[in-house]
């Protein structure tokens, strides 16, 4: 029972954390893509900058485990 009870607090947790991550992430590129919208063509919207600024984080970051 021990067992089952850890295995699901940590499911819980890291479905908790991944979640609050990823939208951390999103509000914090948000607020960038306001700042780097003038090294994009007029118009582009700031969800497209802000996609583009997350994926760059991702890269850097694997990148960095290597």
């Amino acid at each position: 029972m021990t067992k089952e009870l850890i295995a699901r607090i940590k499911y819980r947790y890291s479905h908790y954390y991944d979640a609050k991550s990823k939208a951390k992430t999103h509000a914090n590129a948000m607020k960038m893509a306001v700042n780097w919208e003038h090294e994009y063509p007029k118009g582009t919207s700031h969800t497209y900058i802000a996609g583009q600024i997350a994926e760059c984080w991702e890269r850097t970051e694997e990148n960095e485990d290597d």
